[in-house]
């Protein structure tokens, strides 16, 4: 497995059939397979639709990150969300969607997670 690192943290690891960095300072993925998307520090915004294997948020103990669904934004895993998975994490949707098979919310004992309504 190959992993890729951004300036903001987000790591993601993949079998890659093709990666495609768009001129807003986004990313889209392409693969045969299901991607998965970590956010370990900062924010990452999911503004148009986007679709992994699983999405973790904050994944180490001293991480602190966030992951916006914003307006026409859709975040489809076809696996598990995790938020605040060993650090401190924040998922945040506002006017967008969330779908996941399994969700977790403070998923490890002394992780901080939050689900803020706007």
């Amino acid at each position: 497995m190959h992993l890729f690192r951004s300036a903001l943290g987000v790591k993601c690891g993949w079998r890659v059939i093709a990666l495609l960095l768009l001129a807003s300072g986004g990313m889209a993925l392409r693969s045969a397979e299901a991607v998965d998307l970590t956010v370990d520090s900062g924010t990452t915004t999911i503004s148009s639709a986007s679709s992994y294997g699983n999405t973790n948020v904050a994944t180490s103990a001293s991480d602190l990150a966030t992951l916006a669904v914003t307006t026409s934004g859709t975040l489809t895993n076809s696996g598990d969300l995790a938020v605040g998975y060993s650090g401190s994490g924040t998922l945040n949707v506002t006017g967008g969607s969330v779908t996941n098979t399994i969700g977790y919310v403070g998923y490890r004992a002394g992780c901080t997670a939050s689900t803020p309504r706007s």
